[in-house]
This record gives structure tokens, C-alpha cells and sequence, in this order.
């Protein structure tokens, strides 16, 4: 299930499925680095480093983020 998007909701994550979302196991944590880890979250992806969270930029550089609500 690489590179789908999982949404998250009272602990539970869901996929869309057509018009409708369905409960699905928790996603694979994937690593960047030893010390960052990605995390797809409500259609976004996100890199998450000691409780910082980034984003890529088109540059690729990493820019610092809000913790995503929700999370």
C-alpha cells in the first residue's frame, strides 16, 4: 500500500474508496533518515523529526511546519 493516503479520526485511519471511507490497518512507517520519518496525513505529506514536523519544499528543501490538526 505504498504512497496511498490515509486519513486519521479518533485513532482510527480510513482510505477513500469511491465516494465512501473505510477503516484500514494502520500504514507501514516509512524512514527518510534515521531520525525522520514520513507521514501521509488528510491528502498531505509530512516529515516528521522529534516532534518537529516538515515539509518538502519543490526546491527540496524541508520547511518547519504546525503539527497537522487532528494529530
Amino acid at each position: 500500500m505504498a504512497d496511498l493516503t490515509y486519513y486519521l479520526l479518533n485513532g482510527n485511519y480510513y482510505q477513500r474508496y469511491g465516494e465512501e471511507y473505510v477503516v484500514v490497518e494502520p500504514p507501514e512507517e516509512r524512514r527518510v533518515s534515521d531520525d525522520m520519518r514520513v507521514l501521509d496525513f488528510n491528502g498531505k505529506r509530512f516529515y516528521v523529526q522529534q516532534g518537529h514536523y516538515y515539509q518538502r519544499q519543490i526546491d527540496g528543501d524541508y520547511v518547519e511546519v504546525p503539527r497537522p490538526a487532528g494529530l
